[in-house]
């Protein structure tokens, strides 16, 4: 078996490759925050990751752990009774013992920077 000397087309492949999946990965694991509209002037501002969820609805911090669903994006806490559901463009907070919170989400205007 031949070796091949360093540096050639397939180290530096390679190399790219690896620094790639890193910078997903990376990427990936950022929190990407979201603001959500819900009914009385309610706002509930969230930092989502594929593994949990952060609100702040009222002054509160919540903190949500992600849990498989077929089609939703479903965030719980079972200890304080909460369930977050994404569908769309709605975010649904259910809390133990009070009505269902259904929110949709604000468009964020895209400002200049000078």
């Amino acid at each position: 078996m031949r070796a091949f000397p360093p540096n050639t087309w397939r180290d530096k492949t390679l190399r790219a490759l690896m620094l790639t999946g890193s910078l997903m990965a990376v990427s990936a694991a950022q929190a990407a925050p979201a603001d959500y509209l819900c009914p009385g002037d309610k706002t509930m501002q969230t930092k989502m990751t594929p593994r949990e969820a952060t609100l702040l609805v009222d002054g509160e911090s919540l903190h949500l752990m992600r849990v498989r669903d077929k089609g939703d994006a479903r965030y719980v806490n079972a200890k304080a009774g909460l369930t977050l559901t994404l569908k769309g463009s709605s975010a649904e907070l259910e809390r133990k013992g009070q009505e269902t919170l259904v929110c949709k989400l604000q468009q964020r205007a895209l400002v200049a920077k000078p």
